[in-house]
């Protein structure tokens, strides 16, 4: 498959609502692969008028992104109070026509801050890495995988961030691929598409 935004909105809009009224899209994959720039492409693409119309391909999606950014409790976030949040405070009360309530994590602060209330949005899109968690699968339609090579990856990740987090990075790499390894989100996927160059 394709990292073609419009190929994979096309995708979304076929899929049936898994969370409530929502449909649900995972984008998982390594640190630095991007999953950012890949989910803020597919909310925009969603967010048009399909093309060509059709009862079945409703015109403009309300769309949400949520990053898991904002949701790791610092560099060692991908432990299972995670998951258990994603559950309680976002997929469940979607899930039951309510609306998603969080804190954001602030990253300067080093805790969390203000509560975050999302309503139910035509589709919801959570990106990161740990976003293929088993706590997602029964409601992900489609659940993405965004295939790049770990080590490229965390090159990009470094360079992205400037080489401020060199040594936070080589320790989140290595809770990364304990994810990866235990959890195997890349098998899990409906769809595996290559990282954006």
């Amino acid at each position: 498959m394709t990292t073609d935004p419009a190929r994979l909105a096309e995708v979304v809009r076929r899929a049936s609502p898994g969370l409530g009224d929502t449909r649900l899209v995972t984008i998982d994959g390594p640190s630095g692969a991007g999953k950012t720039r890949l989910a803020e492409d597919l909310r925009r693409e969603l967010a048009l008028p399909s093309r060509p119309r059709s009862a079945h391909t409703p015109d403009g999606l309300r769309v949400a992104v949520i990053a898991l950014d904002d949701l790791y409790e610092g560099w060692h976030g991908l432990v299972p109070s995670l998951w258990e949040r994603i559950e309680r405070s976002i997929l469940a009360p979607i899930r039951h026509g309510g609306s998603a309530r969080f804190q954001r994590y602030d990253w300067i602060d080093g805790g969390f801050g203000a509560e975050v209330e999302l309503c139910a949005p035509d589709v919801l899109i959570l990106e990161g890495v740990g976003s293929g968690h088993p706590v997602t699968r029964p409601f992900a339609d489609p659940a993405l995988w965004l295939d790049a090579d770990p080590t490229t990856a965390l090159a990009r990740a470094k360079q992205r961030d400037g080489f401020r987090f060199d040594a936070e990075l080589d320790e989140w790499f290595a809770h990364q691929q304990e994810y990866l390894r235990r959890f195997r989100p890349q098998e899990h996927a409906d769809l595996s598409v290559p990282a954006p160059d």
